[in-house]
């Protein structure tokens, strides 16, 4: 038996070193995890971990009886004040666990004085927290939260004061200056691959003015939205997945055409080079492909 076994392995060895049997786990650029600040916060460790005694702050709220910490709402209102990118004066701070949670509580606000079903429309980007206009409607946001978690956790809010705090000790600086050399870098070769490329179209994203920077700054999106040019590549989620194990989001996901395919470009250094080494073995093939058909044609005219 352990003769069958050992000479099993072995053939399941070989087998594998000579291509008959080959396995990639899938490149899933599925998700805008936001792996890629990884390096920025190891380098800063030191000033950004956070200790939490077992008792610290078991209450579900605070001693005025809010759900947020003020310390955390007013370096919230620092941070979008030197990043330019949103009013918080004469406005109300609403915290919660994500996007999807807030844009919730934001209908069920919005329901209470609507006697007829209306549309709820938001527009982008969307933050850890939201940043409301009107008392009545911060209230009711609020009475959504309460209902539905109690508050946002403690140990989140005490993380994410820890790291805004980093954040605005230089201004800024240090994390978007990280950010957007990391993000422009990856737009930039990501851009070189598929422009060799005529079955795959990258969106044109031109230069726009940066409102933190106060410069024109080129693109550096944290998603890519790849076009399967040919018709017949109906679905370009199964196109990638099949023939390259990429796994995006289906352009149906954003009221899109399949034809279109989402992929986050946020991920680790480690995913994100695997996306773009597998893209160039696509072009490589698709240039392969041309080649052949061309000496194809060359020999039968």
């Amino acid at each position: 038996m352990a003769a069958l076994i050992a000479l099993s392995f072995y053939q399941t060895v070989l087998q594998m070193q000579t291509g008959l049997i080959a396995y990639e786990k899938n490149n899933s650029v599925y998700i805008g995890d936001p792996l890629f600040l990884e390096p920025f916060w190891m380098k800063n460790s030191g000033r950004s971990t956070v200790v939490i005694p077992g008792w610290h702050r078991m209450s579900y709220d605070y001693s005025d009886n809010s759900y947020i910490s003020q310390e955390l709402e007013k370096n919230i209102r620092k941070l979008h004040a030197i990043t330019k990118n949103a009013v918080t004066d004469g406005r109300y701070i609403v915290f919660g666990a994500g996007s999807t949670q807030l844009l919730n509580a934001a209908v069920y606000a919005l329901s209470m004085n609507m006697s007829s079903p209306a549309k709820v429309v938001a527009e982008k980007p969307f933050y850890r927290w939201a940043i409301v206009k009107d008392k009545d409607i911060y209230e009711n946001m609020l009475k959504y939260k309460s209902l539905a978690d109690s508050g946002t956790s403690k140990d989140t809010q005490l993380r994410a004061l820890k790291l805004i705090k980093v954040v605005l000790e230089d201004g800024g600086r240090g994390i978007f200056n990280f950010a957007y050399k990391t993000m422009r870098g990856r737009w930039t070769k990501l851009k070189h691959v598929l422009s060799l490329s005529k079955r795959f179209k990258l969106q044109e994203i031109p230069p726009a003015f940066c409102n933190y920077s106060r410069t024109v700054r080129g693109a550096s999106p944290a998603f890519a939205w790849l076009k399967c040019a040919k018709e017949e590549d109906s679905n370009c989620h199964k196109v990638l997945h099949h023939e390259a194990n990429i796994l995006g989001r289906e352009g149906r996901s954003f009221d899109a055409e399949d034809h279109y395919v989402r992929l986050s470009l946020v991920k680790s250094a480690d995913d994100f080079n695997l996306l773009l080494n597998r893209l160039k073995e696509l072009v490589s093939k698709e240039k392969h492909n041309q080649t052949t058909r061309s000496s194809y044609l060359v020999l039968t005219s």
